[in-house]
């Protein structure tokens, strides 16, 4: 009889062990087991999170997608509204252009690119998906004025320049908009009085992709009041002469936008001053956080003045932090014995003095919905063409701009 208990007892003990093991082990194969990464996988847990608005569990949810391939329409319309909700706005211009490029006949995706689009200012391409005419940006953009003066360090070389800028924008067609800016510059110096007008006019057309290609012409007419003491003959007679001549300043700049970064590509050709210059510009914008808040830039400028057979290189690095209301620009140029074109020939040195170094600190801040006030200040370190005579610039500058 005990021999009977005992036995069966036994049995139990196996029997609630091998209960247990088996457990164990179907709990670690369930452990150990992958989920096989294929489309039916990814579309059933990415519509999981979008129903539960898990945004950054789907934005990794789409990053395993794409390390494995796994590509179509209404995945990159989910991430682009993960995006869209955590702020990473040019993230979101990525997704919905592969969905909208997936699907050219679904106006989804088309919408959901123009507001994304425009949640990173960009109304060229906003304009290029908008659906109907109201959505559309206004046909005349923005106007502005602004004024400034720069002061030297040297006074016996220059006296201080004044100057004075009106500009604006408007939209020409759905993927064409064109800027216009009318300047004045005036300026004494040790040699004579010099006066500048300037039109710059620009021309903005979108491509599909991220793509704009940006032709340019600047005409300048200048007028200087030169002067001359013939020290051999008269020491107080001077010699006066007024010089007129019309340079003139083109360019082409492609730019191609991405979630990460822009790529800028510009050539210009110019005769300022009467020499024949060429200048090739390479620019590049990065943002970190896949939206507009922080930047870093830099540009690099192959100058030359003979055809390239020789080639000056300076360059400038920069910052930009931006929030809904304020932006802050800070950039440095480290300069060359020849001046170069900046921003696509819209920004000129005015001088014939070289520029060595320049800090340019530029702020802008929405005071309300139309009206946008700026500032500029700017130091450089100048060399005097003539006398090679080291002085320094500081530029300050008041703008106003109204949006329409």
């Amino acid at each position: 009889m005990n021999l009977l208990k005992n036995i069966n007892r036994l049995r139990f003990v196996l029997c609630f062990g091998g209960l247990f093991g088996s457990t164990n082990s179907v709990s670690q194969a369930q452990t150990d087991t992958k989920p096989n990464i294929n489309y039916k996988y990814i579309d059933s847990i990415s519509h999981q999170q979008h129903q539960h608005k898990n945004w950054n569990e789907l934005l990794k949810t789409g990053k395993i997608a794409q390390k494995n391939h796994i590509n179509y329409y209404h995945l990159h319309l989910r991430l682009g509204d993960a995006a869209t909700q955590t702020k990473k706005y040019r993230l979101a211009n990525t997704q919905y252009q592969k969905a909208h490029r997936l699907n050219t006949f679904d106006d989804v995706a088309d919408q959901r690119l123009y507001w994304s689009k425009k949640s990173t200012h960009d109304t060229e391409h906003s304009d290029l998906h908008a659906s109907k005419k109201s959505q559309l940006s206004p046909a005349f953009a923005n106007i502005f004025v602004e004024y400034g003066q720069k002061k030297p360090s040297n006074d016996t070389l220059y006296q201080n320049l004044y100057y004075a800028q009106v500009g604006f924008k408007h939209r020409v067609a759905k993927r064409l908009s064109m800027a216009y800016a009318l300047t004045n510059i005036t300026q004494k110096s040790y040699y004579g009085n010099a006066k500048q007008q300037q039109i710059f006019i620009q021309t903005n057309i979108a491509l599909q992709n991220g793509f704009l290609v940006s032709p340019a012409i600047h005409w300048l007419a200048i007028t200087a009041n030169t002067k001359t003491i013939k020290r051999e003959q008269e020491p107080n007679q001077i010699d006066t002469a007024t010089m007129h001549y019309k340079p003139l300043l083109a360019s082409l700049q492609i730019k191609k936008s991405n979630t990460f970064f822009d790529l800028i590509a510009t050539q210009s050709i110019s005769n300022i001053y009467t020499t024949t210059e060429l200048q090739t510009t390479i620019g590049l914008n990065i943002y970190p956080l896949a939206n507009n808040t922080f930047a870093l830039n830099a540009n690099l400028f192959l100058h030359t003045i003979d055809q390239y057979q020789t080639i000056n290189t300076p360059f400038n690095v920069g910052i930009n932090y931006a929030t809904t209301k304020t932006n802050l620009n800070i950039t440095y140029l480290k300069g060359s014995k020849e001046n170069v074109n900046e921003l696509n020939g819209y920004l000129i040195n005015n001088a014939t003095d070289p520029t060595t170094q320049r800090i340019h600190i530029h702020l802008s801040h929405n005071i309300c919905k139309p009206i946008n006030l700026y500032a500029l200040y700017a130091i450089e370190q100048k060399i005097e063409f003539f006398k090679h005579i080291p002085y320094q610039n500081q530029l300050f500058l008041m703008g106003i701009k109204y949006n329409f």
